[in-house]
């Protein structure tokens, strides 16, 4: 083996380490896993399209908690930080994006609110075929707004019933507004004493 050869396998598999550590794929949770596939089509549809560094889950719960079943222990939002996308599943996932959410515990996040309500029995059964289109504008090379945006127009039955959120970025305070605020003012106030 030449030094060109060792070369070329260090890069590549530099390369591969890194794409590893940076793309852990789509993380799935919910209560289709080991005991019951009610909810399996919708999961299934989730890792075929296998987003980077996405949260999915499908069960019980709303914006604060997440029950899996199964024996499984509850999830929170605080056991979610760093994801790019999370999509939450529960009837009440996305009713609520204040702080301490799971809409808050990602950078994206969509899913459903209010959808056990009236309101939304002609979305449920369209749900898959809304998610599929969400994600195949995704892998398409379009935002999750944008995604969001084309399966509602796709599935419009789901209009009231899924929401997109993109987190809030703290403010950034400009520290020379304040240096200018803290120095200018008081100088021009000490003149008129």
């Amino acid at each position: 083996m030449t030094t060109w050869d060792k070369w070329a396998i260090a890069v590549i598999l530099a390369l591969l380490l890194t794409l590893a550590v940076q793309a852990h794929g789509t993380v799935i949770e919910g209560a289709y896993e080991g005991c019951t596939w009610e909810w399996h089509p919708w999961a299934m549809n989730a890792a075929f399209w296998d987003a980077p560094d996405q949260f999915y889950e499908i069960a019980h719960g709303g914006p604060q908690l997440i029950t899996p079943l199964c024996s499984r222990p509850d999830i929170t939002p605080d056991q979610l930080t760093g994801y790019r996308l999370g999509f939450f599943a529960s009837c009440d996932g996305m009713c609520s994006v204040a702080d301490g959410t799971f809409a808050e515990s990602a950078d994206e996040s969509v899913g459903y609110c209010n959808m056990s309500e009236s309101e939304c029995g002609e979305c449920w059964p369209q749900t898959v075929a809304w998610q599929d289109t969400f994600y195949r504008e995704m892998s398409n090379g379009a935002g999750a707004q944008a995604a969001f945006d084309a399966a509602m127009n796709a599935v419009p039955a789901c209009l009231p019933c899924l929401r997109y959120h993109k987190k809030r970025v703290p403010e950034q305070v400009n520290e020379t507004q304040v240096v200018l605020a803290t120095v200018i003012i008081p100088w021009l106030m000490r003149g008129r004493e």
